[in-house]
């Protein structure tokens, strides 16, 4: 009677680790369709940077919601610039332009909407898009977001901001997107 005992033990236990990587299994294959239906509602956002037509106006990083987004409307949007890389490849983190030695860089301008210096000296390179009273605006396929820029200098030969934009859909969804910009140059500066 005590092997069959035994034996009986051995197979509740087999059965038990057997329903626990099961249930495991079955819990990792929810996760990853969930995040891969995630992925394919990403948001297609469409980034710029471009200079509004009036001479000395600044520079505005335009980011356009595409029409057939399958995320639909979004209810926050929020991006950062990460990097400045110029024509060499050489990068510089966002801010580094007041690092001394008048390095290139890129920041938002201050008196805009969604844009807040956190704390005393802040490089403001983070925004979003916002009201005047700081609540967030919705982003509809078709509309863009547009916050002005300003760059330590415009370069001479192209360059890229690295931004990375954070969105929150009405049904909660989100996502951080890695999007990179051109700048815009002017050839007719001295080459460094």
């Amino acid at each position: 009677m005590p092997v069959m005992a035994v034996a009986a033990l051995i197979v509740a236990v087999l059965a038990f680790v057997a329903a626990a990587y099961s249930a495991w299994y079955a819990r990792d294959v929810a996760r990853t369709e969930r995040d891969r239906r995630l992925e394919e509602r990403a948001p297609k956002i469409i980034p710029g940077l471009r200079q509004l037509p009036d001479p000395g106006s600044p520079l505005v990083l335009e980011l356009l919601l595409g029409h057939e987004t399958p995320s639909g409307p979004l209810a926050e949007v929020s991006v950062t610039i990460t990097r400045f890389t110029d024509a060499r490849g050489d990068t510089y983190p966002a801010g580094d332009m007041y690092l001394g030695g008048g390095r290139p860089g890129a920041k938002f301008a201050r008196e805009q909407n969604g844009v807040t210096a956190c704390k005393g000296f802040d490089p403001l390179h983070a925004a979003r898009w916002a009201a005047a009273d700081g609540k967030p605006l919705p982003l509809r396929p078709g509309e863009s977001a547009r916050w002005q820029v300003e760059l330590h200098e415009t370069p001479s030969r192209p360059a890229r901001l690295d931004t990375e934009v954070a969105c929150r859909a009405s049904d909660g969804s989100r996502w951080t997107l890695a999007l990179p910009v051109e700048v815009p140059h002017d050839p007719t500066k001295t080459i460094w």
